[in-house]
This record gives C-alpha cells, structure tokens and sequence, in this order.
C-alpha cells in the first residue's frame, strides 16, 4: 500500500512540475514594467525679439562675483514677481525716441572695480561706476562676505549726459529714482547669473543680469 501512494505522488508530481514550469515562465514574461516618469522640462524664459523689456533670466552656469559687469535689468516688486512699469517705460522712450535698432538696445551697466578710487572722499575704497540713459556716476563702494553693500558719490562725480528723450517724464523718473536708490543700497544677492541689490526702506531690489564678455 505504501509502494502504490508513493507511486502516485510521483505520477502526481511529475503531470504538475511542466505546468508549474508553464506558469513561472509566464510570469516572468508577462511582468509589468515600472513606470518610468518623464524627465522634467527646463523651463526657458523666451522673449520677443521685439520686446526690449524682456531679459532672459534663465540660470547660467558659470563664475560669478561682485566684480563682474553687470547690467540692469529693472526694480523687482518681490523675489520671483513681474518688474516695475517705470523702467520699461523709460526704456521705450529711449529706443522710440532715440532710432535704435533691437540688435543694440542700449544698456544700463553696473561696475564694481577692483582697485581703489582715485576720487576724493573714496580714499581707500573700491571704485564704482554706473551708466543710466542721461548719467555717468562714479563713486566708490565697500561690501563684505556676508552680503552688506554701501555705495557712495558726489554730485560733482555724476556726469550729466543726456540722450534723446531726455526730457520725457519716464526717463525723468527714472534717472531720479535710481540715484536715490544707489544710494540706499545696503545688502546684495548673488544667485546664479543675477545680482540683487536691496534697498534700505525699500520693498523693490534692483535686478542686475551677468554680461557675457
């Protein structure tokens, strides 16, 4: 009787073993693929051509630092928010005005030297320089790793230098409001290929963008 159940068993198992066979093979072919997530999109600001308020503020890789020129681009609301009216608006005037083309624009520039100034009143400061529509200034400045920023100039060091379209009222506020906000500066951000500069008793930081050489 033992002989016949162990028989059986065997009979039994060898009739199951090509169908469990069947089963593993199929599980193994029939395996669902794991779910592969899309790669996330750059997202790319793209200006018009012709819309000269428009700058490209997408994060570029390379070495930036206090002493890179810098141009300005406009006053920022908030950290991530649209840019003041005023600057687009003295822009326009300039470009409408002044018979420019959109290959060159004209551009607003920051510099911070890196040798003292030879002004007066700047003695053993650091040389600053800033052209506006209708203004040289010249000056002087000192920062530190921390992120405070002071500028100084006199009246004698800022070079009345008009453009056309001098006299409209947006270049007109425009030229007044960033003297008045130079002076004021007293911290700075540097994030990627943009410089932010804020402003004592002011909400709005002025927003710098890298040149390229």
């Amino acid at each position: 009787m033992k002989i016949e159940i162990t028989s059986f068993i065997m009979k039994l198992a060898f009739c199951l073993f090509p169908i469990l066979l069947f089963l593993a093979s199929c599980e193994t072919a029939f395996e669902i693929p794991k779910e592969e997530l899309p790669e996330p999109i750059a997202k790319k600001i793209q200006c018009n051509p012709k819309d000269i308020c428009c700058f490209d503020l997408t994060d570029k890789i390379g070495s930036y630092n206090l002493t890179s020129k810098w141009e300005f681009v406009a006053f920022q609301a908030e950290k991530g928010s649209s840019f003041d009216n005023l600057t687009c608006l003295a822009r326009t005037a300039r470009f409408t005005l002044s018979g420019e083309d959109y290959e060159n624009v004209f551009k607003i520039t920051l510099q911070l030297g890196e040798k003292s100034s030879p002004l007066i009143g700047c003695e053993d400061l650091l040389a600053f320089s800033f052209r506006s529509f209708d203004h040289q200034i010249d000056g002087c400045y000192e920062a530190d790793s921390e992120g405070n920023l002071r500028i100084d100039f006199s009246p004698e060091n800022v070079v009345y230098d008009p453009g056309i379209g001098n006299k409209t009222f947006p270049i007109l506020e425009f030229e007044n409001k960033i003297k008045n906000s130079l002076l004021a500066v007293e911290s700075y951000t540097i994030e990627s290929n943009k410089l932010y500069l804020y402003m004592k008793d002011q909400k709005n930081p002025m927003v710098f963008l890298a040149l390229e050489e």
